[in-house]
C-alpha cells in the first residue's frame, strides 16, 4: 500500500534540547488522527510502520509517524534506548505538536497506535495526555 503525500515535520519533545523528525499524513484535518509510533529498532520509514500507517491513511485517518530520539532523524541524546523512561516525553512532544501546530483538541478522536517492544513510555505517557481517547 503506497502512503500518499506527506509532510516531513519537526517538533520538539518535553524534554528540553530534543527535536523529534516525522512525516504527518492528512486525509481531511476534520478526521480523527493516529499517533503510530514503535519499539526498539525501528522508525518511522520500517516496513510494519509504512504498511499500518498506509491502511490508517487509507481508511480515513490522519496519521502522524516519527521516530524516537536516538533513531532515524531525530536527535540524539545519549544514543541509547531509555527503554521508555524518557521516549514516552517524545510521545508527548507529538501529542503537543498535533494541539499546538495542527489544531486538534484533545478529544475522543486521538489514538495512539503502539509497536511491538517498549510499553513502558505509553503507561508514562497516559499520564502526562488528556485521559480521553484510545490507547491501542
Amino acid at each position: 500500500m503506497k502512503l500518499s503525500s506527506y509532510e516531513t515535520i519537526r517538533f520538539p519533545s518535553r524534554q528540553a534540547d530534543i527535536s523529534l523528525s516525522g512525516w504527518y499524513l492528512e486525509v481531511n484535518p476534520n478526521y480523527p488522527v493516529v499517533i503510530v509510533t514503535y519499539g526498539m529498532g525501528d522508525g518511522k520509514g520500517d516496513a510494519n510502520v509504512l504498511i499500518a500507517s498506509g491502511m490508517l491513511e487509507h481508511n480515513g485517518f490522519n496519521v502522524l509517524l516519527y521516530d524516537l530520539r536516538n533513531f532515524g532523524d531525530s536527535d540524539k541524546d545519549n544514543g541509547h534506548t531509555g527503554a521508555g523512561n524518557k521516549e514516552y516525553q517524545d510521545v508527548l512532544g507529538a501529542w503537543d505538536y498535533l494541539i499546538n501546530v495542527k489544531g486538534y483538541r484533545p478529544e475522543p478522536n486521538w489514538f495512539v497506535w503502539y509497536f511491538n517492544g517498549r510499553s513502558s513510555h505509553f503507561n508514562r505517557f497516559w499520564t502526562g495526555a488528556s485521559r480521553r481517547g484510545c490507547l491501542c
